[in-house]
Parts: structure tokens; sequence; C-alpha cells
């Protein structure tokens, strides 16, 4: 889906309809994939029971869990998202400008939800 959208979007030329319709199939094809990994993540917690609710630490845990298969898709769109701006910028400083800022926050929302992760899981063990 990604390929044909990326297809339709290069052979668009200056028909904004065209254009139009390969981001639109784009956005799709990335929610189609946010639906999927959240639907793969309910059913791993349905089935294994992973989710007991009985401790905060499990809650967020598990709530951490789900949000990381949604913040891993979005920040690969985003970095396709600057790689297509840096690519098709022809030049024009302003548009190199705004991807890299992009990459740049996209990478620093990594890194603070990771961080965040990394530190719940790091409490979740921590006994006194």
């Amino acid at each position: 889906m990604f390929t044909y959208a990326a297809f339709l979007y290069l052979r668009s030329g200056n028909n904004e309809d065209r254009r139009v319709e390969a981001k639109n199939k784009l956005v799709y094809g990335t929610l189609g994939l946010i639906l999927l990994g959240f639907t793969q993540a309910y059913i791993r917690i349905v089935s294994i029971g992973d989710f007991t609710g009985d401790t905060i630490q499990n809650a967020l845990g598990t709530a951490f869990g789900m949000a990381a298969y949604l913040i891993v898709p979005l920040v690969i769109a985003f970095y396709l998202y600057a790689s297509y701006l840096y690519i098709f910028s022809l030049g024009n400083e302003e548009t190199v400008k705004k991807a890299k800022s992009v990459f740049l926050y996209a990478t620093i929302g990594l890194f603070l939800f990771f961080g965040v992760y990394s530190l719940l899981a790091d409490l979740s063990v921590f006994k006194i």
C-alpha cells in the first residue's frame, strides 16, 4: 500500500487530485498499521492475562506497552515525512530547516518516551 501510494505521488506531476489521493492512501495506511498494533496488543493482553490492574505498576506498564504501539509507527512516519521534505526541498533553505526540525523533535520525543518507559520499568521492580 505504501509503495503504491508513493508511486502514485511521484507520478502525480502537477495533478493536485492525484497528489491528494496518494497522501490520503499514505495516511490511511499508517492509521491502519497503528490500529493493527493496538489490536495485537489488546489480544495479547486479553489472551495472556497480562493486565491485572491490581497495582499501579501493572496498569502503567500495560499503558506504556500499548503506547509503544502508537509512538514507534508515529515516529517512523515523522522520519519519513522529514526525509521527504529534505529530498524534495530543491535547495529551499526554509524546507530544509523544517525537515531538520521535524527529525530533531521526533528523535527527542522517541528518547523521552523510552526514557520514561525505562524509568517506570526500573521503578516497578524497585523494592525497599
